[in-house]
């Protein structure tokens, strides 16, 4: 990996100047922030002033730059940090199947992921076709209907460490106008960056690799910003949104305002800010200081995986 990633894992998405040339990113241990005079707390609502923040249930200065920096190494147009992997993976699926519809998913999956997928998120109308192989793409293609909203896959899966080959289920989805989802916990965006090879959405337990000192338990979601979504397939999206209206301004759905943005901004607004599984500012401090060390980690559990490797090849 480049020096750029390290630099990256460091300083994206803060800049000392703005925040009283801290050297290290403060925790805005705030529920909420002045909004000063009623016409700029308009146009905060309105999400026309970027960068300013009124209610750390839906942007927190600190959260704030945890995301910016996931989403710089990752190559996202945008990310939304939530309060668990497993939170990351429910909005995710949630957001993109609003509604209800069908998503394609392989069987040796994370536990909790298969147990949600099975058991909890059809009764909101979220059905699953699971497959043995996410290699077989002939059968994937069989299982594609009208419904079916995404694929969902874990780049290398947990805890059987399958790989999924993520530019062939991309092409895939595309071609059927639905997009890839990809779970990309065990890698992290040292080993591998989903959306450089195709991939829509990537999904983090930031509590394991990327935060790596067991200390926080936390999730964020990265939006490739390259899908196009259709209102036929994704109506969601095309919506009037209440909060986004005003005068003058034709289209106030979540497309209208936020174009390649659209998926992340209204997982924000909708999920993040009415369901609340929300990311405090200690927890996103404790994730920017485990990503710090994110290269050093990974390369020595690399290390210590490939020796393990090489002893049991002996045998």
């Amino acid at each position: 990996m480049s020096n750029e990633f390290d630099t990256k894992k460091i300083h994206s998405g803060y800049d000392p100047k703005n925040f009283g040339y801290s050297a290290t990113v403060p925790i805005f241990q705030s529920v909420a922030f002045d909004l000063e005079n009623t016409e700029r707390a308009d146009q905060i609502v309105r999400n026309e002033l970027p960068g300013s923040f009124m209610y750390s249930r839906v942007s927190n200065p600190t959260v704030d730059i945890f995301e910016k920096r996931i989403n710089d190494l990752d190559g996202g147009v945008g990310a939304v940090a939530v309060a668990s992997g497993m939170a990351a993976i429910t909005y995710a699926v949630l957001n993109v199947a609003e509604g209800g519809g069908r998503i394609i998913a392989p069987l040796d999956i994370y536990g909790a992921s298969l147990d949600e997928f099975r058991t909890l998120l059809p009764k909101y109308n979220i059905n699953f076709d699971f497959v043995e192989n996410i290699s077989d793409f002939d059968k994937i293609q069989e299982l594609i209907r009208p419904d079916t909203k995404a694929i969902y896959v874990e780049s290398v899966s947990n805890p059987i460490t399958n790989i999924a080959d993520i530019s062939q289920l991309a092409e895939l989805a595309h071609k059927n106008k639905i997009p890839l989802i990809v779970d990309n916990t065990f890698p992290t965006p040292y080993l591998f960056n989903p959306i450089k090879f195709g991939a829509d959405i990537v999904v983090y337990s930031s509590t394991k690799g990327i935060s790596g000192h067991g200390n926080v338990v936390s999730g964020i979601i990265v939006d490739g910003g390259k899908f196009e979504w259709t209102k036929e397939k994704f109506p969601q999206f095309f919506e009037p949104e209440l909060t986004l209206d005003e005068e003058g301004r034709e289209d106030s759905s979540f497309v209208g305002v936020f174009g390649k943005k659209a998926f992340i901004a209204h997982l924000r607004t909708k999920y993040l800010r009415l369901m609340g599984a929300v990311l405090n500012p200690f927890a996103a401090y404790l994730g920017l200081l485990g990503l710090e060390t994110l290269s050093e980690r990974i390369n020595k559990e690399v290390l210590t995986a490939l020796k393990i490797a090489q002893y049991f090849r002996k045998k």
